[in-house]
């Protein structure tokens, strides 16, 4: 049933498999079973329309849609870059093989959140998901000095896009510029297939917690926003407690003393900005 209403469970919210430039299937929402379909842990629907719209809608998913030029980068980026390729080596890997390694380094990137919003990350589990990985391209970067593996990245591949769904490097190696030798290098390996039309989808806008590699990501290696309109539809008994909370939202921004304010907080941010996706161009802060 799950399947054949093109919807999928991920922290308590139902999110469409379409692609961003394709419609969601909306009208799977009229169905009252679909909450019961995905289980009580389900609060709301999430999805996003008019993809990449000439408008700023406070909410986007940021992308590369066009081949990455090196030259077309400043000279001091370019540098970065430069000296995280003379440090790592990059390639392809199967990450079965390697699973203990990139768990290690996902719980220590992981571990630089904030203690309240922050995600465990369950190293059974972990490894466990790594199956899944063997159907796109993991890129790990090894350290050239002792063979170790300071960052990785897993795209996920679909017709006509790819997911850059997982990076994360262990923090005291970005300095050396990890991140930009793995970004490039992904850039590199699906150079045709960016010249041949295919966009890389770096995620959407983050609300619980703060990331600057969407910002990284525009100014290293020329991603850029495609802005689109937040969608939200509530669980019946949900909604009544969206509409009690919202006039006193700026509460939660202050308090954020355990992970339920965390979530509550980023709902009604999710909320504020459909709201104003309604009445025309942004207007709202970033953070």
């Amino acid at each position: 049933m799950q399947q054949e209403m093109k919807w999928r469970y991920y922290n308590h919210a139902l999110l469409p498999t379409t692609a961003p430039h394709e419609e969601a299937d909306t009208a799977a929402l009229q169905r009252k079973d679909i909450w019961k379909a995905f289980g009580e842990r389900v609060l709301l629907a999430r999805w996003t329309s008019d993809f990449d719209c000439n408008e700023n809608t406070c909410w986007w998913y940021t992308i590369k849609d066009t081949p990455f030029d090196f030259m077309d980068v400043k000279s001091n980026y370019r540098s970065k870059i430069r000296k995280g390729l003379k440090l790592y080596d990059v390639r392809v890997i199967n990450p079965l093989e390697h699973s203990d390694a990139l768990y290690e380094v996902m719980n220590e990137a992981m571990g630089t959140y904030s203690e309240v919003c922050s995600v465990k990350v369950d190293r059974d589990e972990f490894i466990n998901d790594l199956k899944e990985w063997e159907d796109g391209v993991t890129f790990a970067a090894f350290s050239k000095e002792d063979q170790s593996i300071a960052g990785h990245m897993f795209v996920r591949l679909y017709p006509g896009y790819a997911t850059l769904s997982v990076l994360k490097a262990k923090p005291s190696e970005e300095k050396n510029q990890v991140n930009a030798a793995i970004i490039y290098s992904v850039l590199d390996h699906f150079a045709s297939q960016l010249s041949q039309g295919m966009y890389f989808l770096a995620g959407e806008r983050t609300i619980n917690h703060d990331t600057n590699m969407h910002i990284y990501l525009e100014k290293y290696f020329g991603f850029r926003r495609a802005y689109c309109r937040l969608k939200l539809q509530y669980r019946p008994a949900v909604r009544f407690f969206v509409n009690l909370l919202y006039p006193v939202r700026g509460l939660f921004k202050r308090f954020k003393i355990a992970r339920l304010f965390c979530q509550i907080d980023g709902v009604l941010k999710m909320e504020e900005i459909s709201r104003n996706c309604t009445v025309g161009c942004c207007k709202l802060k970033e953070g």
